[in-house]
């Protein structure tokens, strides 16, 4: 036997813990305190899921608390695993989409590569069969979701009931060899929805489940065909008092229908004539309408003289005689060149003579006022030294004072020739600047000049453009007139020598016509007076079939409901699954400190089905609502023991939720009793309001949640 040492939790219902476990532990605390959340906790690891609350990862992360991740886990003796659900979201056109996975760690890996071989290493090391009872909830379900609990619990023992089962039972009750013979149509209508109510047992469904989706489906249809049968019924009744109403039968019906087609073909042909000779005749108006309006149009361009062009001729002559010749250009390309030279000569002058002198000028200046700089140094500090004055310095600089004066007197010589130099300089571009000017001056005359005169010559251009114009739109005015007469005239050929068609007397057509049309209008409704019976009966005959299909799908689901009842698979459940169990179950009883024999009734008295257990006391049989708190919770103790020591899953689980309902002496009973029973489990977890801490036996563990005291060893 192996045991779970311990439950791991992360963000689950507010709680981010590690719960270590011993076998036997009770959680203890007020509500809300996290008791019922580790035994949750348990179940999802174990399953994958809480029983109740949906399968999916969706349904599962709705207990957790945090916006990204939940997790549980167990810890067995050499194995753990944990079960991590995990929130994400992604905009999908600005829409946020939230999606929530799964997935598993265990350890030690045995080389589990996906989630599935990882699932199947869970379940084969700790099952998916714990048995987790909240007693307050029990005691509220009705008969049927009672039975539902059981049955499920049931379904895990070995031998139990499954899909295959339930359909050899179907087959072998229902579809014998006296319906077949004697009601064939029976036998088929059973044997169609047998097939039926089967796919309703989906794979991987529990005996339970399956019974309820079988049942479910078999009521809903059961009521379907029957009130099909009576409808069916009711219709058979009122096509017949309709079909003896009606004035018409369908005798002669066929020859009628030809004798209608013959005379709507004949409509067809009529109007078809009539509609060719309508067009004929508005041909035949059309043409002499037209015919008269090409003989006023000939009549108007004939008249219609041409408008002379000649004073237009004569305005443009003139126009063009008074066009002015432009002079000749090559005054103004000779001057343009001459100012082009005088401009290149002045900047010559200006980068290169002027600066070169300007330059000299400046350096020439400059070492005139070194060498005068330094002879006012000399004439300050005469009889003393250059470097500190309070030292007397006899040293005579004569000599160089009269080589630096006339040094100075060369400096000014050159100087003023410089400017001489640069003042001839500024002449020359004075003397080039002036005939520019003039240049200038000559070239803008003549440049308006010509202006003048192109100005007026584009205008003149301009008028003979507008009058050119003018004479082609008269002259194209004329020749459209001789265009459009010629056409006329054509057209008013054409029209005079085409041939007229003859056409039959339209109102003798008409006549025809809707005298055809009355003949359909009687003969068509005495027609569907005749079809209307036809189909009537057609009706009939359908609706008796169908009445009688329906009364045989009726009786097949009325058989299947039975079948399927405390008088057919759930009575035998209670034989295969549960009467086994009897003795177990007394034997958990005898432990528990209750020694009455047990039972499981599905049938009244009535016949009716039901779903009632309990024991027998002085041979009379206490029902288990008749129970009080305490022997409700002992007998349902004693049942799942024996369901689990039955079931032998790889660990043996028994979790008890709000033990608090029972009164001291029964907890004491209780917590004794499943003390004995111990060696049939590998872990007990109880939880609820209490304080179990006088009455709980050796060897329990006690867990206060939500307080800061340790857990409590009972030694």
């Amino acid at each position: 036997m192996s045991k779970i040492q311990a439950i791991t939790m992360q963000n689950l219902k507010g709680t981010t813990a590690k719960q270590p476990l011993t076998g036997k532990d009770i959680f203890i605390g007020r509500n809300g305190s996290g008791k019922t959340t580790r035994l949750q906790a348990l179940q999802m690891s174990m399953l994958g899921y809480v029983p109740g609350n949906g399968k999916r990862a969706l349904d599962n992360y709705k207990f957790s608390s945090d916006d990204n991740v939940m997790s549980v886990g167990l810890e067995l003796e050499g194995f753990k695993f944990t079960r991590t659900f995990e929130r994400t979201t992604k905009l999908t056109k600005g829409i946020p989409n939230v999606t929530i996975s799964e997935s598993i760690t265990v350890s030690p890996a045995r080389g589990e590569r996906t989630e599935t071989d990882r699932k199947a290493r869970v379940s084969a090391e700790v099952g998916n069969f714990p048995v987790m009872l909240d007693f307050n909830e029990f005691l509220t379900l009705s008969d049927a979701k009672r039975r539902d609990f059981i049955y499920g619990l049931s379904a895990g023992i070995e031998g139990g009931w499954n899909k295959e089962r339930v359909a050899q039972y179907l087959e072998e009750r229902l579809l014998t060899m006296e319906i077949e013979v004697n009601s064939p149509d029976l036998h088929q209508a059973l044997t169609e929805t047998i097939a039926a109510v089967l796919s309703e047992y989906k794979d991987g469904m529990s005996i339970d489940e399956g019974l309820l989706a079988m049942r479910g489906y078999v009521s809903r249809e059961w009521s379907t065909w029957k009130e099909k049968a009576k409808n069916a019924e009711g219709a058979i009744k009122q096509l017949a008092e309709q079909k003896n109403k009606m004035a018409e039968t369908d005798r002669n019906i066929e020859a009628n229908k030809q004798e209608l087609a013959e005379i709507r073909e004949q409509l067809v042909q009529v109007e078809a004539q009539l509609a060719r000779d309508t067009e004929k005749k508005k041909a035949i108006d059309r043409r002499l309408s037209r015919l008269q309006e090409l003989a006023t149009l000939i009549e108007r361009l004939s008249s219609q003289t041409p408008e002379s062009t000649d004073w237009i001729d004569q305005q443009i002559e003139a126009l063009e005689a008074q066009m002015t010749h432009i002079a000749d250009t090559t005054e103004f390309d000779a001057l343009s060149i001459e100012r082009a030279n005088l401009q290149k000569e002045v900047n010559n002058i200006q980068q290169h003579e002027i600066t070169q002198l300007n330059q000299d000028i400046a350096r020439l200046t400059a070492e005139k006022a070194s060498i005068q700089q330094t002879l006012d140094t000399i004439n300050k500090t005469k009889g003393v030294c250059v470097i500190q004055s309070q030292i007397a310095c006899n040293k005579d600089f004569s000599a160089y004072i009269q080589y630096a004066a006339s040094e100075i007197a060369q400096k000014d010589e050159a100087i003023n020739r410089h400017h001489e130099y640069l003042n001839t300089a500024e002449k020359a571009i004075q003397q080039r600047r002036e005939r520019i000017m003039e240049i200038e001056q000559r070239l803008s005359l003549i440049m308006q000049q010509t202006n003048r005169y192109q100005q007026e010559n584009a205008e003149r251009a301009k008028s003979i453009k507008n009058l050119q114009a003018q004479k082609s739109a008269i002259l194209g005015a004329e020749q459209k007139r001789l265009d459009d007469l010629k056409s006329a005239q054509e057209e008013r050929d054409k029209l005079q020598n085409e041939p007229v068609e003859a056409i039959a007397p339209l109102d003798l057509l008409e006549t025809r016509r809707n005298g055809l049309r009355d003949q359909i209008t009687q003969l068509q409704a005495k027609v569907e007076e005749q079809e209307k019976v036809r189909n009537q009966m057609a009706t009939l005959r359908t609706s008796m079939l169908a009445n009688k299909e329906a009364e045989f799908k009726s009786e097949a689901f009325k058989m299947l409901d039975q079948a399927l009842g405390a008088k057919g698979i759930q009575g035998e459940i209670v034989k295969t699954m549960l009467e086994p169990m009897r003795e177990d179950i007394e034997a958990n009883l005898r432990v528990l400190g209750i020694n009455y024999p047990v039972f499981f009734q599905t049938e009244s008295d009535t016949g009716q089905e039901i779903f009632q257990f309990g024991w027998e006391d002085s041979s009379q049989r206490r029902n288990f609502d008749a129970l009080s708190t305490g022997q409700q919770m002992i007998f349902l103790i004693a049942f799942l023991v024996a369901v689990l020591d039955r079931a032998k899953p790889p660990i043996k689980v028994l979790a008890l939720d709000n033990i608090e309902n029972l009164d001291e002496t029964n907890l004491r009973n209780v917590l004794h009793g499943l003390d004995k029973l111990s060696d049939k489990l590998d872990n007990i977890l109880i939880a609820g309001v209490v304080d179990p801490h006088d009455i709980v036996p050796v060897g329990w563990r006690v867990h206060p949640i939500g307080l800061k005291e340790a857990a409590e060893d009972v030694a």
